[in-house]
């Protein structure tokens, strides 16, 4: 690295700088690094300016945020093709009860679901007694607490028969479709 600066005009606070930059397309690598470099009588400078565009361009690449940023436009981008919205028009409205955990609140998700005809209703902050999912396993547990749990298959065969049992019961989803009434109202 130092042979490198040695040859061009950048001292190691503005190769700092550029290292740790984000960056969102390669001609804006390029065009940063074409401005900090000033050539020198070397001939190489050209080679050197193009060693420092794969090391800056590789350096993003590793860069989980930008590429995290990348992933959430490409998936917007895809869902907001024509096609795709006119179909998901003509279908039945999905809607999803949700906890306020953070990541159902995030502008991915509301914009996902705002292009795929689902309706988010977020439950108030605080409130297991109103998420179906909670009574669950409220009572999963308590079932299970009640009888001998010998090995893992079990385990996992009681609880596949209690969850199934819970699920399929009308009152279940009666009771808490009476219970987020009363509390929204």
């Amino acid at each position: 690295m130092n042979s490198i600066l040695n040859n061009i005009n950048i001292d190691e606070t503005h190769l700092k700088t550029l290292l740790e930059a984000d960056f969102h397309d390669k001609t804006e690598f390029k065009h940063i690094i074409d401005d900090f470099f000033t050539p020198q009588k070397d001939l190489n400078i050209e080679q050197i300016k193009k060693k420092m565009r794969i090391i800056l361009e590789n350096e993003n690449k590793k860069n989980q945020r930008i590429i995290d940023k990348l992933q959430r436009e490409n998936i917007v981008k895809n869902l907001e093709n024509s096609e795709i919205i006119s179909q998901l028009k003509k279908e039945t409205k999905i809607v999803i009860i949700l906890d306020n955990y953070p990541v159902h609140k995030a502008q991915l998700a509301k914009k996902a679901c705002e292009i795929l005809n689902i309706q988010l209703i977020l439950l108030p902050p605080y409130s297991p007694k109103l998420n179906p999912i909670e009574q669950v396993w409220r009572i999963i547990k308590r079932e299970l607490s009640k009888i001998y749990i010998k090995d893992e298959t079990f385990l996992i065969q009681k609880f596949k028969s209690y969850y199934n049992e819970i699920v399929g019961n009308e009152t279940l989803y009666e009771g808490w479709i009476k219970k987020i009434i009363k509390t929204n109202c």
